[in-house]
């Protein structure tokens, strides 16, 4: 919304905080949706995320402390946006979905609440895994049979597992995820192809669109393997079709060798495919923003540090670390498989793919060994060889 609306509506703000249960936001909404259909009534329809924490006057925030705020559920909350934006869709003949997006169990079941108390032609736009895309993540618990259209949503850009700049083709996962939300009464689903923080990027500039190319034979009930996907890619963009067999080969290995660095046995150690920015960063992603033990509770002490669990995270980073170097040395002397142009373009993302892979499995030792020094965490203490290991490794970062 337009800062303007705060002066207009000083009532609004309460102790400098936006009150998001205002009942003015039901009218604000309702009226804005309006006006766009009516500006431009070529569009089908609009998908909204209800339960996103990233709007300005998001009740998921929990920001607000008034006694309105008090009194008004989450649920009602969310019931009172899908039924104003439903007024306005409706009224223009216009489709609704309201897309899933919650950070926590907490916030997540009082969305699914409100959605089912919607009229049944509002579809339901869930993600594949809860809260975002992670390819460790459970399956949403959102996908399941219901009285209402189910689409379900996937990444192909790859926020969490390389942008497209480190490719690689999760085809296991995407029929892993479509397979069961089909097997749960989705009629559909939308692929992303790129991420609002980034400008002028998305999949299909990127060997990524490999991702969409599967996910989409996947959804038209086509079937996809690794092969014809690629294959569909090369002729895309004028490269040699002897190339699929082996950049079907490249793409698989790198997604494996993703899944490995980036997450730490399951948990999202990245931010946002990058490195953590500290330490303290990366615990806080792994343990609270993105915290995997919050959809899978049995999860909750596998950050408890042993010797033998600290060897077996270190251990894990470095085969990935030696995977990708050996990756990246098979691919420089690839160059009759792939054809000049292709060639050098893999050699080019995978001499910097190597040292993505091996950055992180630095970034990992250091978040271990660092937690393992606290007696907090640690079940038996570190030896002083230990602790020349950890600066050693500090060193190399």
């Amino acid at each position: 919304f337009p800062d303007e609306i705060l002066e207009l509506r000083p009532e609004l703000l309460k102790d400098g905080r936006i009150c998001p249960s205002e009942p003015f936001w039901l009218e604000f909404i309702e009226r804005k949706t309006d006006e766009f259909f009516t500006d431009f009534p070529g569009f089908a329809g609009m998908v909204s995320s209800a339960g996103s924490t990233e709007g300005k006057a998001s009740r998921a925030q929990g920001k607000c402390g008034c006694a309105l705020c008090a009194r008004t559920s989450l649920e009602e909350w969310y019931h009172g946006i899908i039924t104003a934006l439903h007024a306005a869709t409706a009224r223009h003949g216009k489709r609704l979905a309201v897309r899933d997006f919650a950070y926590k169990p907490a916030d997540h079941a009082p969305l699914i609440r409100a959605v089912a108390r919607a009229p049944a032609e509002v579809a339901f736009c869930v993600k594949a895994t809860p809260h975002d895309f992670y390819l460790t993540f459970p399956h949403n618990p959102a996908i399941r049979p219901m009285a209402r259209p189910l689409w379900v949503e996937y990444d192909t850009m790859g926020q969490f597992h390389g942008w497209g700049l480190f490719p690689g083709l999760v085809l296991d996962d995407i029929a892993h995820r479509l397979g069961h939300a089909a097997a749960n009464g989705a009629e559909g689903v939308s692929f992303r192809v790129e991420w609002e923080r980034i400008n002028d990027f998305w999949s299909l500039d990127t060997l990524n669109e490999v991702n969409l190319i599967a996910g989409a034979a996947l959804a038209a009930g086509d079937g996809a393997d690794a092969q014809a996907a690629c294959q569909g890619w090369l002729a895309a963009h004028g490269h040699p079709p002897r190339a699929a067999a082996p950049l079907a080969r490249v793409l698989l290995r790198a997604a494996a060798i993703l899944r490995a660095a980036l997450y730490l046995d399951g948990f999202v150690m990245a931010d946002n495919s990058m490195y953590p920015r500290s330490l303290q960063r990366a615990w806080w992603g792994m343990e609270v923003r993105d915290a995997l033990h919050t959809w899978q509770p049995e999860r909750a002490h596998a950050m408890r540090l042993p010797r033998r669990r600290v060897n077996a995270l270190i251990a894990a980073k470095t085969a990935a670390r030696d995977d990708m170097a050996a990756l990246a040395a098979e691919l420089r002397a690839g160059e009759a498989e792939f054809g000049a142009a292709l060639h050098a373009r893999l050699v080019a993302i995978f001499d910097r793919f190597e040292i993505y892979v091996a950055g992180f499995a630095l970034c990992a030792e250091v978040c271990v060994r660092a937690r393992w020094a606290d007696p907090a965490w640690a079940d038996d203490a570190p030896a002083p060889a230990d602790g020349v290991a950890f600066a050693e490794t500090i060193d190399r970062l």
